[in-house]
């Protein structure tokens, strides 16, 4: 993975390895929500999947919780599946943590840059 200028682990500098530690701690997100799919699931249902997130993260920001989308949370599905009923043809593709935010955390100050729009999206009419 590139480093760049306005990396998480840039801004952080040495909080980034607390960062870690709570990130391996699930943020310390009180609620956490498991998204899977059947392994039999077609490849376009990811899609689906990924639309129904996004609308469940804008309900929890509606309703005034905060939320964050991480890989981390399901990176050991072995370990997930001896705690949850998630059967073996299920997926676990993604987890929510659902909270409040800590305006104190440093996390939550980072913002990351963005390329314009025109550097990687093309209209031809």
């Amino acid at each position: 993975m590139a480093e760049f200028e306005h990396s998480i682990e840039n801004y952080l500098g040495e909080d980034y390895k607390e960062f870690l530690i709570v990130q391996d701690e699930l943020y310390n997100a009180p609620t956490l929500i498991f998204l899977t799919l059947p392994k039999i699931a077609s490849s376009y249902s990811v899609l689906d999947l990924g639309a129904f997130e996004m609308a469940l993260v804008l309900s929890a920001t509606e309703h005034g919780l905060d939320s964050i989308v991480s890989y981390a949370s399901v990176k050991y599905p072995e370990i997930l599946r001896k705690y949850l009923p998630v059967s073996d043809d299920e997926n676990i593709v993604i987890g929510i943590g659902l909270g409040y935010r800590d305006e104190n955390a440093k996390i939550n100050q980072f913002r990351s840059t963005r390329v314009s729009m025109s550097q990687f999206l093309t209209i031809k009419e």
